[in-house]
């Protein structure tokens, strides 16, 4: 079970290696763990790319047919058709 954790989350072998069972486990349930916590965090990132990208785009121009800003000679709030 450690060779197959260790590979597939492609620790690999190193210096460093556990060398009691028990340290086996606790190293293994760690990597697996983090593989979880990689594929949460990924989840996430694409997510708000997702919802980014249908998010309707404001480059700062008005909207067809409305008034630019700034232009309210009659004072904010008092509707164009006032003036």
């Amino acid at each position: 079970m450690y060779f197959s954790a260790t590979v597939f989350t492609t620790v690999a072998f190193g210096d460093i290696v556990a060398k009691s069972q028990v340290a086996r486990l606790i190293v293994t349930f760690q990597m697996m763990l983090d593989l979880v916590i990689i594929g949460i965090v990924v989840r996430g990132v694409v997510s708000a790319i997702k919802v980014g990208r249908q998010r309707p785009a404001t480059s700062g121009a008005p909207a067809p047919g409305a008034e630019p800003a700034g232009n309210n000679a009659a004072g904010p709030g008092v509707p164009s058709s006032d003036r």
